[in-house]
């Protein structure tokens, strides 16, 4: 098969429903054309009633009905039959005939009912022209059957007046030839242009199919990511969460300086890998919509010295200077979302910035506040500026160090920015630097101004923590960490085991940490009312997870309860235990309650 026989193939579908398509179009015009038809012979045969025999006209008129007759059950019966390839063909060559024949009688009309009377020929000439005119426009889409109207109804009215004879007469006829030609022709040019328009159609059809394809292969491919990052993520953390605490476990058993210092290899491997895992649990929060914005109040002069000194000694140690332009203005967003987004870019800034510094700063501009971060680093080329946020782009780092970052960190702070409605935009020369503009609604002054900080460590010595897990490596870290707390624990695998032993020994938890994936069909959630039902009162409970699933994330959320994502450290497990156990306000805390019936 050569080339010229495969564009014909490949073309033949289209052609096929081109051909459908106007045969459709045809027969959608029909019913009016029947109207028309009818009303137009009916005037003819009122304005040649005097002129023209009577018995002629009738039949005449007759011949027309029945024409249209059958024609109007043409169209009814290609309305219910299926429409293929095929069947438009053969209803096309219907149409041709049925208004050929009616054109015919046109023609018949104009030659058996002609006189040399100028009204005469004026009537015929207006309604002839009118007809040949409206066929342009009805058949322009088939143009076989625009054809077979004009032809019949000029060239016998044409040759009528070729035969009567006269100058005038003879003028009038090669008019009327001229005028169908180029009705033909006008017809044949919007024939192309109705087909381009119909191709064109079809194109765009399967344009949008295509890519609503392709849009769902991607939607599925990124769903399977976003599984397996899942899937990874919960896998990798068990591990590193057990690591996590029997290192903080080893730190306090240990005293022999080399054995320290291997130690605080390990603990730096283990936040490394940590620091991987946060990265991607934030992506995943971020796609599923599952961080909390709280927006207040407050100052950002605060914030941003806090983040001097946080960045100062990474700044120092490439000899890069770090400043912070004083400013004292009020936003009114969420403190703690800003301060994340923030993090990323000055942490990217710095790790770009090879001589100079970074300056942080804010301006009012137009009732709001843009908080600005600029930096004399490598500079990014207008071509990649939309490239840097996404994920896990990175500029000159073709070797992954990990050194430079993960890629993950502009892609987040993006992400929360969209999140809050707070727009975040990139000015950029290559080797003159950047800055990072994200911009703040203006706050309102308020007395307070103190942004919110950890609760203070509750002292842990004997309180009663009801700890599940069903990783075994998890549950002998984090009881050894508990135990050196002051803890009394009693760790189970599964939700019925922590049902028994609290029966059997009638131990009474006052908090639980407990993991959301459990062996079996039960969740972390389901665990935790049933042990709320046996206990007859709201024990304060946090689920564990190393799940990152955005569709995990969100059935978490709408459970309630605290969530912490593994790993945690030994100093976070004892933060998150304070939190559940601290009085608020001089109050029990709401866990302890009752339950009400």
């Amino acid at each position: 098969m050569d080339s010229t026989e495969v564009d014909r193939a490949a073309l033949q579908p289209l052609n096929e429903r081109l051909l459908e398509e106007r045969i459709a179009l045809l027969y959608a015009n029909g019913p009016a054309t029947i109207l028309g038809n009818l009303l137009a012979s009916a005037l003819l045969a009122f304005l040649l009633r005097d002129s023209a025999p009577a018995s002629g006209l009738g039949i005449w008129l007759l011949a027309v009905l029945l024409v249209g007759v059958i024609r109007w059950f043409s169209f009814q019966h290609y309305r219910r039959a299926p429409k293929t390839a095929e069947r438009a063909q053969r209803w096309g060559r219907i149409y041709v005939l049925l208004i050929g024949l009616n054109s015919c009688l046109w023609g018949v009309a104009s030659v058996v009912f002609f006189s040399s009377e100028p009204e005469i020929v004026t009537v015929f000439i207006i309604l002839l022209a009118g007809a040949v005119s409206a066929s342009v426009a009805a058949h322009a889409v088939y143009l076989p059957a625009c054809v077979a109207h004009a032809v019949p109804t000029v060239l016998p009215f044409a040759a009528r007046l070729f035969w009567e004879g006269g100058s005038w007469f003879f003028g009038v006829g090669i008019l009327s030839v001229l005028f169908m030609v180029l009705s033909v022709f006008f017809a044949r040019n919007a024939h192309r242009n109705l087909v381009d328009l119909v191709r064109l159609r079809f194109e765009k059809e399967a344009l949008a199919t295509a890519l609503r394809q392709q849009r769902d292969i991607a939607e599925r491919a990124n769903l399977a990511k976003t599984r397996f990052l899942a899937a990874a993520s919960h896998d990798l953390r068990q591990p590193v969460q057990a690591l996590a605490f029997f290192s903080d476990a080893l730190a306090h058993e240990v005293t022999a300086p080399q054995t320290l210092g291997l130690l605080d290899k390990i603990r730096a491997t283990g936040r490394s890998l940590q620091d991987l895992l946060d990265a991607l649990l934030d992506v995943s929060r971020i796609e599923a919509a599952a961080v909390q914005v709280k927006k207040r109040n407050f100052c950002v002069a605060e914030l941003l010295e806090r983040l001097r000194r946080d960045f100062l000694r990474q700044a120092q140690t490439k000899q890069l200077r770090l400043r912070v332009a004083e400013c004292d203005a009020w936003v009114c967003t969420d403190p703690v979302q800003l301060e994340r987004i923030l993090r990323n870019i000055i942490s990217n800034a710095i790790k770009y910035t090879l001589r100079g510094g970074v300056l942080i700063g804010c301006r009012r501009v137009a009732g709001q506040i843009s908080i600005e971060v600029h930096d004399s680093g490598i500079g990014i080329a207008p071509e990649l500026q939309e490239a840097v946020f996404r994920e896990f782009y990175q500029l000159d780092n073709p070797e992954r160090d990990r050194e430079k970052g993960l890629g993950l960190g502009l892609a987040i702070a993006d992400g929360l920015a969209r999140l809050l409605d707070h727009p975040l935009h990139l000015r950029s020369t290559p080797g003159r630097g950047s800055v990072f503009t994200i911009t703040v609604p203006r706050g309102e002054r308020e007395a307070a101004n103190a942004l919110p900080h950890a609760p203070p460590l509750d002292d842990l010595q004997g309180r009663a923590v009801l700890l599940i897990d069903d990783d075994a490596l998890v549950r002998e870290a984090a009881a050894a960490i508990l135990e050196r707390f002051g803890c009394v624990v009693v760790v189970a695998e599964s939700g019925e085991e922590a049902l028994d032993l609290m029966q059997a020994s009638g131990f009474t938890p006052e908090a639980m940490l407990v993991d959301y994936r459990l062996r079996g069909a039960s969740t972390g959630v389901d665990v935790i009312r049933q042990v709320h039902a046996q206990c007859a009162r709201v024990v304060p409970a946090a689920l564990l997870t190393g799940d990152t699933a955005p569709d995990r994330l969100r059935e978490v959320q709408a459970s309630g309860f605290a969530l912490c994502h593994k790993p945690l450290s030994g100093a976070k497990l004892r933060a998150l235990l304070s939190s559940l156990l601290l009085p608020v306000n001089g109050e029990p805390t709401p866990g302890s309650a009752p339950l009400r019936a």
